[in-house]
């Protein structure tokens, strides 16, 4: 029986956290979710994870004091299912509990319970979600934008809470979410066997066209590897020399990130991106093309190199390899700059939040 199978009946309590979420995925923002509730178990709030029924499968592990429910029907149907969910959140939240929103489609019932039962909440962004583009997409962006606009909003990092207070006219706190203790406290690994490792997704934005065209120019100048826990991605690297792998959990990850010298970063846009600063923890510089995010950590020509083209890219990943010199002072400045951002430091953060909205009995305003 799975860890999830076996707490979903459990009998909730008043005084809970509360975390709407649609599923429970393999995702950075979902380990950040987790490891927020985790913290939040060890302080003594009851914490209840409410997810869809549709499947859920994550490496991330819960605390004993996390309880993960599921509501709502299967299908077999996406939108059905997350519909329906959605529609069933309101029943299944206990009298006295303090409601944390993490997507813009969880937002809704959330705001509906806050307003009616007088439930204090807060909204936690991890990234700006307006950019849908299918069928009906212009109706969702709207709907997301709108609801970037809320007074309870908590920013993952200051380059969102920036771009949330000039665009949205908020005014989000932030608490700078940064690399889990395990990327600086695991012994590291000596043999370097890879150039580069790369984070293969999917979405348009991450730049996978980019990295096709790194690797046919990098083709014999630079070893590759290629991190994802999609399989179909494989067929992307079809033709080309690198390596594809798919670690289970975060000591795997940590692996993979210790067999390489460089982390390589090709996204269009980032709300922040937490892979180049894992990377940093492990003593990667980052090559990477400007994307907003990193912006906030990323030094040019210190712990990082930003780049312009592939080639350029390729360039500069043969430079760091030829050059010790050069690459031993942007480790050192990667360890240093990682270490400021911490997962530990932005959860103590969040607690203090979450303790104030404990303490009273109507939401908190931002400030």
């Amino acid at each position: 029986m799975s860890h999830m199978e076996r707490i979903s009946g459990v009998k909730l309590t008043k005084q809970h956290v509360v975390f709407p979420i649609l599923s429970i995925s393999w995702h950075g923002g979902t380990r950040v979710l987790i490891q927020m509730a985790n913290y939040l178990a060890g302080l003594g709030y009851p914490v209840v994870f409410l997810v869809s029924r549709r499947r859920c499968k994550t490496p991330f592990e819960f605390a004993s004091g996390v309880t993960v429910r599921h509501v709502g029907l299967f299908t077999g149907i996406k939108a059905i299912d997350y519909c329906v969910f959605l529609c069933c959140v309101p029943f299944n939240v206990p009298r006295y509990s303090l409601l944390i929103a993490s997507f813009f489609v969880t937002y809704y019932p959330v705001r509906l319970l806050a307003a009616v039962r007088q439930m204090p909440y807060l909204y936690f962004v991890q990234d700006i979600e307006s950019k849908y583009h299918f069928p009906f997409g212009l109706l969702l962006n709207k709907l997301c934008n709108w609801t970037y606009r809320d007074k309870k909003i908590v920013a993952a990092n200051a380059y969102l809470s920036s771009r949330l207070n000039s665009e949205f006219g908020t005014s989000s706190r932030n608490i700078a979410v940064g690399p889990d203790n395990a990327f600086f406290d695991l012994p590291r690994q000596a043999q370097k066997k890879y150039d580069v490792i790369y984070f293969l997704r999917a979405e348009p934005w991450k730049g996978l066209d980019r990295f096709k065209r790194f690797l046919a120019v990098a083709s014999g100048r630079c070893s590759c590897l290629c991190v994802s826990q999609d399989e179909e991605l494989r067929s992307a690297l079809a033709g080309s020399d690198a390596v594809f792998r798919k670690p289970e959990n975060d000591r795997e990850l940590i692996e993979c990130m210790d067999s390489a010298r460089i982390l390589l970063l090709t996204s269009y846009r980032e709300g922040f991106s937490l892979p180049p600063l894992e990377g940093m923890a492990r003593g990667l510089p980052a090559v990477l093309f400007r994307c907003g995010g990193p912006d906030q950590y990323i030094i040019d020509g210190r712990n990082g190199i930003y780049v312009e083209s592939e080639e350029k890219a390729a360039e500069a990943v043969e430079e760091l390899v030829r050059d010790a010199k050069i690459y031993d002072l942007m480790h050192r400045e990667a360890l240093i700059t990682a270490d400021q951002y911490r997962m530990d430091k932005s959860l103590a953060l969040m607690g203090e939040f979450i303790a104030q909205c404990a303490r009273e009995s109507t939401p908190i305003d931002a400030k």
